[in-house]
């Protein structure tokens, strides 16, 4: 029986190992998209092993006339690599003809960088008094913000990290770095190094959220779903003043900064301390280029 061209490409998808279940919402939508311009284009049977470069070339003008953004059509050729792998064909994958380059969505400078910046002391101390006046969405606010603030987490490892906590007080208590395993990106586990300075701070925003949790039935947010969690989050973070150039994930690159110095103190070269950091935020060794870049801009002098 022939699969779908949705069907055979999450197929393939999965065969590279499973992701997180945003990422895999992600693909099949865009699977989805991609397989009803297959049959408006009349490609029959299109699945990751027949697929040419002038049926990939065609569906990317396709969603670039439809106004889908430079760093969507990236994803999505990212999301066209993975089902390739998954039947095999990793070297046409990764060849030239295959890049982004190629067609024609290459990283413009500066497309990395992001929109975030890390959020000052004085903008989340008037953020968590703002959140005062909000009731259970606002303590809400003041032990998520304080998670990610204190451990650099992204925001859905925070909303999702009730199951951890106990190990993660443990941990701190003992010195030893924590390992964050649940909302990740990816669905990679990873292990942090908490700086010394905000050890002691850590300890008791993690203390803060088990007693929240207990309130909450075993949740940090009063919410039926993860995304409606998500969305409960970050519009009381839109009404605590975290929102554009401040939103919630500028508290992760205040930690990353904060990490980095306490490399730097503890005598690490710049280069090993970017490495090491890069690692403590789930990018791996090989990402320290784009984290110098994105975590730690606006203090380069000191990288």
């Amino acid at each position: 029986m022939k699969q779908s061209t949705l069907t055979s490409f999450m197929q393939a998808a999965l065969n590279e190992g499973k992701k997180s279940t945003r990422t895999r919402a992600e693909r099949h939508a865009f699977y989805a998209d991609l397989e009803a311009f297959a049959k408006a284009r009349r490609f029959s049977d299109l699945t990751p092993a027949n697929l040419t470069r002038r049926q990939l070339q065609q569906y990317v003008e396709h969603a670039q006339a439809r106004g889908v953004s430079h760093r969507s059509i990236q994803n999505r050729l990212a999301h066209i690599r993975v089902a390739l792998r998954g039947v095999g064909l990793g070297a046409k994958a990764e060849s030239k003809e295959w890049s982004n380059d190629a067609f024609g969505v290459a990283s413009l400078r500066g497309d990395r960088v992001g929109k975030h910046r890390a959020v000052t002391e004085i903008e989340l101390t008037a953020a968590q008094a703002h959140a005062g006046a909000l009731g259970d969405r606002g303590m809400e606010f003041i032990v998520l913000s304080a998670l990610q603030r204190c451990l650099g987490l992204r925001a859905q490892e925070a909303i999702q990290a009730a199951g951890s906590l106990a190990a993660w007080e443990r941990c701190l208590v003992q010195n030893r770095p924590i390992t964050v395993s649940e909302g990740t990106k990816g669905g990679r586990a990873r292990t942090a190094v908490v700086p010394e300075g905000l050890r002691e701070r850590a300890l008791i925003a993690v203390r803060a959220a088990q007693d929240l949790a207990q309130r909450h039935g075993g949740k940090l947010v009063d919410a039926s779903s993860l995304k409606a969690a998500r969305d409960r989050y970050r519009h009381t973070c839109a009404a605590c003043g975290l929102v554009g150039e401040v939103a919630s994930h500028g508290l992760r690159y205040a930690w990353a900064q904060d990490r980095y110095r306490a490399y730097q103190r503890e005598g690490f070269a710049p280069a090993e301390a970017v490495r090491r950091l890069s690692e403590d935020l789930g990018h791996g060794s090989g990402r320290g280029r784009y984290v110098r870049m994105v975590y730690l801009r606006g203090m380069r002098d000191e990288a």
